[in-house]
Formats: structure tokens, C-alpha cells, sequence
């Protein structure tokens, strides 16, 4: 068997929120419920997170607080991700209380769990693109 290296790709990501691991396993697990796919949308002032069902939509907004911090390098960012993914990914909160979201308009998205010399654990998930 022929092995070949993987490379890992350079993405650039203008939005990250950084924020309890809690919020973010909520948000999803609320979701869950409704729909198989979640929209993330990120604008200077709040990062919501959406679902929408054949009759029911949640949303949820996180604003910038203590300990929720929004770093923007544009005005809005918005993309849709499979739950299903996400779930998997959200599991990294038993390592680590803070989780960094980092993305972009219809771009991979970047999962961060840290604990300080201790662990770091990563994860980027493709985006859903809807065929209009």
C-alpha cells in the first residue's frame, strides 16, 4: 500500500468567537432537534446560531460579554454546517471549558478546545452549500 502525506490546508479565518464550551454544546444540542444542519452567522455585535425544521426555527444569540469575546476582520460572516459533524466535534468540551470558533461566509470552519499545557485539539468541518 502506497502511502501518501496529507497536507493540511492554509485557511485564513477573518471571524472567531471565543466562548464557554457550554454555550455552543447547548446551542447544537437545540438544533439537534429541529434540523440537520445549523447556520452560523457572525456579525460585530452577536454570533447566532439557527436551525430551521419544516415547522420550527431556534435561534440562539450570544452577544460579547466576559466570557464571550467576537473578532471580526469584515462586517458579517455566514455559513451552514452539518449537526450531525458538529455533534462529534462538541464532544472536545469534556477536555476544555473555552471553545474558539474561527470561519467565514460559506467557508471550513474551525473548532479550538485548549487547556494550557495540557492539550490542544482541533477540528475543521467543510460547509453545507445549498444548490439554489
Amino acid at each position: 500500500i502506497e502511502e501518501k502525506e496529507q497536507k493540511i490546508p492554509e485557511l485564513v479565518f477573518p471571524f472567531t468567537i471565543k466562548t464557554e464550551s457550554s454555550i455552543l454544546n447547548d446551542a447544537i444540542e437545540d438544533a439537534s432537534i429541529f434540523a440537520e444542519a445549523v447556520t452560523f452567522i457572525v456579525e460585530k455585535e452577536k454570533f447566532t446560531i439557527m436551525a430551521e425544521g419544516d415547522m420550527n426555527k431556534v435561534v440562539v444569540e450570544v452577544k460579547p460579554s466576559d466570557t464571550t469575546k467576537i473578532i471580526t476582520e469584515g462586517d458579517k460572516a455566514r455559513a451552514k454546517y452539518s449537526i450531525e459533524y458538529l455533534k462529534k466535534m462538541i464532544s472536545g468540551s469534556k477536555l476544555s471549558d473555552e471553545v474558539t470558533i474561527r470561519m467565514n461566509t460559506d467557508y471550513p470552519l474551525k473548532l479550538e478546545y485548549k487547556e494550557v499545557d495540557k492539550i490542544a485539539l482541533s477540528f475543521i468541518l467543510a460547509p453545507r452549500v445549498e444548490n439554489e
